[in-house]
């Protein structure tokens, strides 16, 4: 048999199987979050709102949509509570108060009270003309998303 007929049966089966497993609609239950997955969400979270500020402070109307996705309430994404018009003034001033280089995560601490609902991170933004540490709290929205709530602008205006 021909070498190349070889190489590309398979390739054929895995697009075919592919291709069936698309076709086929199935209703799934939510996955109840474990441990892991509840650390890391909002970890991931917080760096998307992060990516999505800096791409919004460059005039990019997409990571400003991404913005109003990211930040909220427990009761949901600003975007789904607020006028389009107010949720983007609002967060393209967060995205050039974020504005950053660089960005590390630096830690991750309870908030007393809203333990099973709330997590504060510690993330050293490295800005134009310094670093500096802003916590940022991340609270799990009714939807089960994670969503930044807040974060202290003040570490970063009194620099």
């Amino acid at each position: 048999m021909n070498k190349a007929l070889l190489l590309v049966r398979p390739a054929l089966a895995l697009i075919a199987a592919v291709s069936l497993g698309a076709c086929v609609s199935k209703q799934v239950a939510p996955v109840e979050q474990t441990p892991a997955m509840s650390s890391v969400a909002p970890t991931l979270a917080l760096e998307q709102f992060l990516s999505a500020a800096n791409a919004a402070a460059r005039n990019d109307a997409e990571g400003i949509r991404a913005m109003g996705r990211l930040f909220g309430t427990r009761d949901a994404p600003i975007i789904n509570i607020d006028s389009r018009e107010i949720v983007e003034q609002r967060m393209y001033t967060l995205a050039v108060l974020l504005k950053h280089n660089t960005y590390e995560i630096q830690g991750e601490q309870v908030v007393p009270g809203r333990m099973s609902e709330a997590k504060r991170f510690l993330v050293e933004l490295t800005l134009p003309d310094r670093k500096v540490v802003v916590p940022f709290t991340m609270v799990l929205s009714k939807g089960n998303r994670w969503l930044v709530e807040s974060f202290e602008a003040e570490k970063i205006t009194n620099g």
